[in-house]
């Protein structure tokens, strides 16, 4: 059995005019066998880029905003210009989707 990429491929209804609409998966009778149906096809190109976007927004959910969302006295602990460097970094990261570029965790972070 071939596992397919998920990342570049999608299941899609199919279509037979002897059985009408069939669900991916689902069981269908033909000739008295029992068959389950797969039809995998590539995404488009746009699909692809939104899939790319939603998995950066993923991405700073889970390592961006616990760190911007830390409160007022871990901010007040911060100097200046890690104040600046932590705002630049943020905005790097509402931007990401657009840019396609992930940012690096600043080094003090880690």
């Amino acid at each position: 059995m071939k596992i397919l990429d998920n990342d570049t491929k999608k299941i899609i209804p199919f279509y037979n005019p002897s059985l009408g609409s069939i669900s991916p998966g689902m069981y269908v009778s033909e000739s008295g066998k029992e068959e389950r149906v797969f039809i995998y096809v590539p995404y488009t190109e746009e699909e692809l880029l939104e899939n790319r976007k939603n998995e950066i927004r993923k991405k700073r959910e889970e390592e961006c905003f616990p760190i911007i969302n830390r409160g007022t006295l871990w901010y007040n602990k911060l100097t200046d210009e890690q104040k600046i460097e932590l705002s630049n970094w943020y905005d790097a990261w509402l931007n990401a989707p657009e840019t396609l570029k992930v940012p690096e965790i600043l080094t003090w972070l880690k």
